[in-house]
């Protein structure tokens, strides 16, 4: 019985546990206290990803972030969160991304 009731946690457990193990997160937090995760590939790093904070738990999928991939991780970049009235700015090395909280993509 208590397989049939953790059953629907495993696979979002594992898919988790994938992301984490085969690629870089990095989580920044800006000054005013928003913070967003960025994730990376660990194989060629041509697939970044932000998302932001959805509520006290939950982080939802911003957009992909090309203009952060290439080879050098984004752990190594030195990255830094900035707030900007109500958007955030993302720097990572020669890379920014302006993050807008009142445009979120469809889905």
């Amino acid at each position: 019985m208590a397989a049939i009731a953790a059953a629907p946690f495993v696979g979002p457990f594992l898919l988790v546990s994938l992301i984490l193990c085969f690629g870089t997160t990095v989580r920044e937090v800006a000054p005013d206290g928003r913070s967003i995760i960025v994730t990376q590939d660990q194989f060629d790093g041509d697939a970044v990803h932000i998302y932001t904070e959805f509520d006290a738990f939950h982080y939802r999928w911003y957009r992909e972030a090309p203009e952060l991939s290439g080879p050098r991780t984004i752990s190594s970049e030195n990255c830094h969160l900035e707030s900007s009235g109500e958007g955030l700015v993302l720097s990572c090395g020669a890379g920014t991304v302006t993050i807008h909280s009142d445009q979120r993509p469809a889905g």
